[in-house]
Protein backbone atom coordinates (compact mmCIF):
# COMPACT_ATOMS: atom_id res chain seq x y z
CA UNK A 1 0.00 0.00 0.00
CA UNK A 2 1.69 3.47 -1.04
CA UNK A 3 0.42 6.24 0.50
CA UNK A 4 1.47 9.83 2.13
CA UNK A 5 -0.42 9.25 4.98
CA UNK A 6 -3.71 8.12 6.11
CA UNK A 7 -6.11 5.72 3.94
CA UNK A 8 -7.65 8.31 1.50
CA UNK A 9 -11.62 8.57 2.19
CA UNK A 10 -12.53 9.92 -1.35
CA UNK A 11 -10.36 6.87 -3.36
CA UNK A 12 -10.83 3.79 -0.77
CA UNK A 13 -13.43 1.04 -0.99
CA UNK A 14 -15.59 1.26 1.82
CA UNK A 15 -14.44 -2.13 3.08
CA UNK A 16 -11.23 -0.15 3.52
CA UNK A 17 -12.81 2.54 5.08
CA UNK A 18 -14.77 0.72 7.13
CA UNK A 19 -11.99 -1.28 8.67
CA UNK A 20 -9.74 1.76 9.11
CA UNK A 21 -12.67 4.14 10.69
CA UNK A 22 -13.64 1.13 12.77
CA UNK A 23 -17.18 0.86 11.94
CA UNK A 24 -19.53 -1.24 9.53
CA UNK A 25 -19.81 -2.03 5.78
CA UNK A 26 -22.73 -0.37 5.03
CA UNK A 27 -21.65 3.14 6.59
CA UNK A 28 -18.61 2.83 4.29
CA UNK A 29 -20.82 1.85 1.07
CA UNK A 30 -23.29 4.69 2.10
CA UNK A 31 -20.36 7.07 2.65
CA UNK A 32 -18.66 6.35 -0.79
CA UNK A 33 -22.21 6.32 -2.30
CA UNK A 34 -22.07 10.25 -1.44
CA UNK A 35 -18.28 10.48 -2.75
CA UNK A 36 -19.18 8.84 -6.14
CA UNK A 37 -21.89 10.98 -6.92
CA UNK A 38 -25.12 10.73 -8.77
CA UNK A 39 -23.75 8.22 -11.47
CA UNK A 40 -22.78 5.89 -9.06
CA UNK A 41 -18.88 5.87 -10.28
CA UNK A 42 -15.96 7.47 -9.17
CA UNK A 43 -13.74 9.44 -10.81
CA UNK A 44 -16.29 11.21 -12.73
CA UNK A 45 -17.50 14.68 -13.53
CA UNK A 46 -20.63 14.50 -10.52
CA UNK A 47 -18.05 13.18 -7.70
CA UNK A 48 -18.50 14.86 -4.67
CA UNK A 49 -15.08 15.05 -2.37
CA UNK A 50 -15.26 15.09 1.36
CA UNK A 51 -13.33 16.08 4.13
CA UNK A 52 -12.26 14.30 6.89
CA UNK A 53 -14.25 15.70 9.37
CA UNK A 54 -17.22 15.28 7.24
CA UNK A 55 -16.62 11.86 6.50
CA UNK A 56 -16.61 10.61 10.22
CA UNK A 57 -19.96 12.47 10.15
CA UNK A 58 -21.30 10.71 8.07
CA UNK A 59 -20.14 7.78 9.30
CA UNK A 60 -21.62 8.69 12.76
CA UNK A 61 -18.17 8.36 13.86
CA UNK A 62 -17.30 10.47 17.24
CA UNK A 63 -13.93 10.70 17.63
CA UNK A 64 -12.39 13.36 20.35
CA UNK A 65 -9.30 11.67 20.98
CA UNK A 66 -8.74 11.95 17.09
CA UNK A 67 -7.50 8.01 16.66
CA UNK A 68 -9.34 7.86 13.90
CA UNK A 69 -9.32 11.01 12.13
CA UNK A 70 -5.32 10.45 12.07
CA UNK A 71 -6.03 7.07 10.09
CA UNK A 72 -7.32 9.04 7.38
CA UNK A 73 -6.59 11.57 4.43
CA UNK A 74 -9.11 13.36 2.42
CA UNK A 75 -6.17 14.62 -0.20
CA UNK A 76 -3.74 11.59 -0.77
CA UNK A 77 -1.07 12.74 -3.11
CA UNK A 78 0.03 9.32 -4.36
CA UNK A 79 -1.75 7.80 -7.55
CA UNK A 80 -2.13 4.94 -9.02
CA UNK A 81 -2.07 5.18 -12.98
CA UNK A 82 -2.85 1.92 -15.54
CA UNK A 83 -2.32 1.35 -19.02
CA UNK A 84 -3.18 -1.37 -20.97
CA UNK A 85 -1.56 -1.96 -24.05
CA UNK A 86 -1.19 -4.76 -26.88
CA UNK A 87 0.51 -5.13 -30.23
CA UNK A 88 -0.11 -8.76 -31.76
CA UNK A 89 -0.76 -10.84 -29.44
CA UNK A 90 1.25 -9.78 -26.68
CA UNK A 91 -0.46 -7.58 -24.01
CA UNK A 92 0.91 -5.74 -20.91
CA UNK A 93 0.10 -3.79 -18.48
CA UNK A 94 1.87 -0.96 -16.73
CA UNK A 95 1.27 0.44 -13.41
CA UNK A 96 2.55 3.16 -11.74
CA UNK A 97 2.30 4.88 -8.49
CA UNK A 98 3.44 8.63 -8.33
CA UNK A 99 3.58 10.89 -5.85
CA UNK A 100 2.70 14.86 -6.06
CA UNK A 101 1.02 13.95 -9.39
CA UNK A 102 -0.29 18.01 -10.20
CA UNK A 103 3.25 19.57 -9.75
CA UNK A 104 7.22 17.77 -10.27
CA UNK A 105 5.79 14.17 -10.16
CA UNK A 106 8.01 11.08 -8.65
CA UNK A 107 7.76 7.55 -9.27
CA UNK A 108 7.56 5.49 -6.28
CA UNK A 109 6.60 2.27 -8.17
CA UNK A 110 6.60 0.77 -11.87
CA UNK A 111 5.53 -2.88 -12.67
CA UNK A 112 5.53 -4.28 -16.19
CA UNK A 113 2.83 -7.07 -16.12
CA UNK A 114 2.15 -9.62 -18.88
CA UNK A 115 -1.51 -10.47 -19.64
CA UNK A 116 -2.86 -13.26 -21.34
Amino acid sequence: VWSSGGLDVNEAPAEYIAVAAETNVEAAVSLVEIVDGADGIRNTEDDQPIDVPSALANLGINDPTGVIQARLNANDQVTRIESVGYAGSVRRKLVLIINNRSQNPTILDRKEIAIQ
